[in-house]
């Protein structure tokens, strides 16, 4: 008897010490997040002259050395691309590779800006250089790999703090102990799901909705992007630009936003003017757009317009109007005639001139007047529903940009680039991308047989839009989901990022709170509706938007969460809607919610 138990404690003491072990044994995931750990730990800031670092102002920021992953890593947060004309600091990667002559020789041609050092090299290496003195700012890494690079890249910029120490002297510059603290200025970090509390396999069923998705041609490219805290864990993307295409979707795509637009251009501009009592949405549209006070618009408030209950049409298919009626006559026959529609020669043109400046598409341009003084007309002409019931609508944000340059006394895309989209290092969030960047980098979306009669490739999909140059604030802006992460993360953190506090708290949770519980569940400009529009699981606090084009983001505060897949669903044709039908973006979404519970 004594034996059996002597047996049975001695099982159980095995077992025991068998489940401890497994408990405790880090996976793969856990070692790679506490390497990463070590290294931010470690990163040494020796000099800081004028508080350089951490970066609050991104523009005129360079780097040297191009296409190295530690230049990639910097550009996450600026463009730092070394052809851009005007620059004040310039960033020096230095390795062990680098000879010390060869980086003298770039500290004396750059002698006149300010320079960041930055060594990916052992200590010792630093006893080799005498002049020092002319870095602005010293960051010792230690060594030269790519999670080292990474976070090397996001202790420059803000995303981390600098906390090193010097474990040794360094003659004879630097004493043990050395090593100047920052603070994190609120950006975007870059991480492994485990330091969020995710272990990184319960992600795998996202990534099969999402390669499902493409699998299915509910769209044939997909960009994801999700944060918790500030902290990007998940940022992918999946499919090709096309589904003949041989050119796979990348993380630097930039896309067509649609309707996300209208809370990327207008709604950050309103708040702002709203902070600066510029602007109130208890005011009306007569109030800020003069053309309204002699229409059945000028009463309408606008904290009723921007919850879609004011009475407006849903919208109006304004290129319609222009088209005309043609007979075609076959010489060989004079008596065959073929009717056919075509785009109104007094509206469109082939080429640009000074009576048709504004391009729509390829090869087609829009006359100066009809540009925009007809679609405002229609707008103001148009009837407005007696039942003042939900129903979205497009059309107040035709003219936004009017108000907008009224107030700020800028145009609406000069007015965002100042006070938004450049100060916030979101180089892609623009209108007009063919302007800026390769057509390799845009997605296309769909091939307009009725009125482009061509594919949508660099231009806006909205045919409104692209009759008023591809500017407008209900659609118009492009980007890629990192950009957008830095508007919508900043919305996140109550106004602040970077070091810059760009809107209150007070408006943004105005904004972003239900107007008209619980007959209308939208925020001014914010969508707020869960289940449908968003997954089932996030909370009552969050908004968002969904965009035409295939797009979805939301934030929610009480989760901390960042959510923004964008995708170009429409290619080739509109009539695919199996992104909703099989729940594509929710399902992806509730994914996230399923693995915090699992924490």
């Amino acid at each position: 008897m004594k034996m059996n138990r002597l047996i049975f404690f001695f099982i159980f003491f095995i077992s025991s010490c068998f489940s401890l072990f497994a408990q405790t044994t880090p996976t793969p995931a856990d070692s790679i997040w506490a390497h990463r750990q070590a290294i931010e730990n470690k990163i040494t800031l020796l000099k800081n002259e004028g508080n350089l670092l951490p970066l609050r102002e991104l523009e005129g920021v360079i780097t040297v050395v191009k296409e190295t992953n530690f230049s990639k890593y910097c550009q996450r947060y600026s463009n730092t691309d070394l052809s851009k004309k005007k620059y004040e600091i310039i960033i020096l990667e230095i390795t062990e590779e680098s000879s010390v002559k060869s980086v003298e020789i770039l500290i004396e041609k750059f002698k006149v800006y300010q320079i960041i050092g930055v060594f990916f090299t052992p200590a010792s290496y630093f006893s080799q250089f005498k002049n020092l003195d002319k870095f602005k700012a010293i960051i010792l890494a230690y060594q030269n790999d790519s999670v080292t690079q990474d976070l090397t890249a996001q202790a420059i910029f803000g995303a981390i703090p600098c906390k090193g120490k010097l474990a040794e002297d360094i003659a004879p510059y630097f004493k043990k102990g050395d090593g100047i603290e920052t603070q994190a200025l609120g950006r975007l970090k870059y991480t492994v799901p485990e330091e969020v509390g995710i272990k990184s396999e319960f992600l795998k069923k996202a990534d099969s909705i999402a390669t499902a998705a493409i699998q299915k041609r509910a769209t044939p490219s997909m960009q994801l992007l999700v944060a918790k805290d500030g902290k990007v864990f998940y940022h992918k993307a999946f499919g090709h630009q096309t589904y003949d295409s041989t050119q796979p979707a990348n993380l630097n795509d930039i896309y067509d936003l649609a309707s996300v637009s209208k809370i990327s251009t207008a709604i950050p501009a309103l708040m702002k003017l709203t902070d600066e009592q510029q602007f109130s949405v208890d005011k009306t549209l007569g109030d800020y757009f003069r053309k309204a006070r002699r229409s059945n618009k000028k009463s309408m408030v606008i904290r009723q317009v921007l919850t879609h209950q004011a009475g407006l049409r849903a919208w109006i298919p304004f290129w319609q109007n222009t088209v005309i009626d043609r007979t075609l006559l076959v010489v060989k026959d004079p008596n065959s005639r073929f009717p056919q529609k075509i785009l109104d020669p007094k509206v469109f043109q082939p080429k640009k001139s000074k009576k048709f400046p504004f391009q729509v598409a390829e090869n087609l341009f829009i006359h100066k007047k009809y540009y925009q003084k007809s679609i405002v007309k229609q707008i103001l002409e148009s009837p407005v529903a007696e039942k003042k019931d939900y129903v979205y609508s497009d059309l107040s944000y035709y003219l936004y940009p009017e108000v907008i340059k009224k107030l700020t006394k800028k145009d609406v895309v000069t007015y965002l680039d100042e006070s938004f989209y450049k100060p916030l290092g979101a180089s892609t969030l623009t209108y007009n991308p063919l302007q800026k960047f390769d057509k390799s980098r845009i997605v296309p979306t769909e091939y307009d047989s009725l009125f482009r009669k061509q594919l949508i490739h660099g231009y806006v999909h909205d045919e409104g839009a692209a009759m008023l140059g591809g500017v407008s604030t209900h659609a118009g802006l492009f980007g890629n989901a990192n950009d957008l992460a830095k508007l919508l993360q900043m919305y996140l953190q109550n106004g602040y990022y970077g070091g810059k506090q760009y809107l209150s708290k007070e408006v943004l949770a105005e904004f972003t709170r239900c107007q008209f519980c619980p007959t209308n569940l939208r925020g001014i400009g914010f969508d707020r509706q869960r289940g449908s529009n968003a997954a089932k699981s996030v909370s009552e606090q969050s908004y968002g938007h969904s965009g035409f084009t295939g797009n979805l983001v939301w934030i929610d505060p009480a989760n901390g969460l960042l959510y923004i897949l964008l995708s170009n669903r429409v290619y080739p044709t509109r009539n695919n809607n199996l992104i909703s039908d099989l729940n594509i973006r929710t399902g992806i979404q509730e994914v996230f919610y399923e693995a915090l519970r699992k924490e």
